[in-house]
């Protein structure tokens, strides 16, 4: 699908990717398609309340 608005913000992934449909993103297919996340984990802080952690 392709559409006129398009996601261009932070993206880890192995492949570089530049362009990201926000729909993908809500649905979840970008980062299943590209192995990927929107949260780098190395620059997270460690939660010392385990209760504000979802699963």
């Amino acid at each position: 699908m392709r559409t006129p608005y398009v996601y261009n913000g932070p993206f880890y992934a192995l492949e570089n990717v530049e362009v990201i449909c926000p729909w993908c993103i809500k649905n979840g297919a970008a980062a299943k398609k590209f192995d990927g996340s929107f949260q780098d984990a190395g620059s997270c802080e460690v939660v010392a309340d385990k209760s504000f952690l979802e699963s």
